[in-house]
């Protein structure tokens, strides 16, 4: 799916989600890209922001990282 999410003045950014990765299509912005260039999100420790439009789209469910290990000290 797709949405359009409009910004003061005028801006938008389309958000499309497809099987299971969200992502910028397209945007108005000043740095017109930039948050097109983020990787698609598909877990709830990743983020795209849009900062001339003061947007961030966040991740939510189980995250992406590995948990840390505990050091081994020898």
């Amino acid at each position: 799916w797709a949405a359009t999410i409009a910004t003061e003045g005028g801006g938008y950014n389309v958000l499309q989600v497809r099987e299971g990765k969200a992502y910028i299509s397209d945007a108005n912005c000043s740095n017109r890209g930039d948050c097109m260039e983020f990787s698609p999100i598909t877990g709830g420790d990743e983020v795209i922001i849009c900062v001339p439009h003061h947007l961030t789209v966040l991740g939510v469910g189980e995250t992406n990282t590995p948990e840390p290990q505990d050091p081994i000290i020898g």
